[in-house]
Parts: C-alpha cells; sequence; structure tokens
C-alpha cells in the first residue's frame, strides 16, 4: 500500500511538471507578464539617480574611475560643482559650465601601471597617486556659437585619449590633479 502510494505521487509529480513545462512556462504572455513586473520593480530611471546632489555625495567614497565618470558627467550636465569636486581644490575652475556641451561620453578607462614619465611630476606632495588614460568623445550642441576653439577642435577629432593622474591625501578622497595630453 506504501508503494502505490509512493508511486502515485511520484507519477503525479512527473506529470505536472511536464504538463508545465510543455503547456505553461513557456508561452509568450507568461514571459512578458515576467518582464513588466520586473520594469516595475524598478521605477527609477538611471537619469533620475543622476542628480549633482547624488554624485557629490558619491564622491567622498568614489573610486577613481568614478572620479573620472563624474568629471565628465559635470561636464555633460553643466553642473559646475561636480566638475569643481573632482578637481584637486588648487585646480577648479572658475568657469567649468560651457552651454556648447552635449554629451562628453567616457568610451573606456584604462590604469597605467607604468605611465610616462613626464605624467610622474604630479605625485611628489601626495600618499597615493593612480594614472589613467581616458578615452572619451565630445558632442557639441548645435545652434551655438563655436567660438570655443578648444571645444571644437576636441568635438572634431572624435574618439581621443587624454591622460589623468589622480591623488589622495592622508584621510582624504581621490581628487583629479591632472589632464590632458
Amino acid at each position: 500500500m506504501k508503494k502505490r502510494i509512493k508511486l502515485g505521487i511520484l507519477l503525479f509529480i512527473i506529470a505536472t511538471t511536464l504538463s508545465l513545462i510543455l503547456l505553461g512556462c513557456s508561452q509568450e504572455p507568461f514571459n512578458n507578464n515576467v518582464r513588466e513586473n520586473k520594469a516595475k520593480e524598478q521605477p527609477i530611471s538611471k537619469e533620475s539617480l543622476q542628480k549633482p546632489e547624488i554624485i557629490l555625495e558619491s564622491l567622498k567614497s568614489a573610486s577613481p574611475e568614478e572620479v573620472i565618470q563624474a568629471f565628465f558627467w559635470g561636464h555633460s550636465n553643466h553642473s559646475k560643482e561636480v566638475v569643481n569636486a573632482t578637481l584637486y581644490h588648487e585646480y577648479e575652475k572658475i568657469n567649468s559650465d560651457y552651454p556648447e556641451i552635449k554629451q562628453w561620453e567616457v568610451l573606456q578607462i584604462t590604469k597605467l601601471l607604468n605611465p610616462p614619465e613626464w605624467l610622474k611630476d604630479s605625485e611628489k606632495q601626495f600618499n597615493q597617486v593612480e594614472y589613467f588614460k581616458v578615452k572619451h568623445r565630445l558632442t557639441l550642441n548645435p545652434g551655438y556659437d563655436l567660438s570655443n576653439t578648444q571645444l571644437a577642435e576636441i568635438a572634431e577629432r572624435g574618439e581621443i585619449e587624454w591622460y589623468f593622474v589622480l591623488a589622495k591625501e592622508r584621510g582624504s578622497r581621490w581628487f583629479i590633479v591632472y589632464y590632458g595630453n
């Protein structure tokens, strides 16, 4: 009797599993519902998280790569506060808001383990220094006076690479102490 009950339960489980596989779970409406639920679970868009206040707060514990990303984000989103917060206080810009900039996109960040010798000049006064090569692309807004020839030249070149030196003093966070080519 016990063997029949066990065999019956086992056959029921197998039959149920097969029917679910063949009839239910693989149907398109079920998969669509799953996708919709995932979208509803993430109501906050990436753009809404990218507010200057949030980025400024995150810089307190940001990695060097995140500081570089914030630098470009600040330019793309015309946030002078974010741009200046990424720069070492001696290098803060008086005017870092260029309305001509539509988007300044980071394409690749590469950490340099053996940087060129000329980059090493900036490390003398800091406890920790890291070097990067950043490939980026600048897009300008149409209709603006492009008399800022430096921005126009950068945009015309397409993908370009700049060197970045980030430093950290004892007990502080990462700052950009040099960037350029």
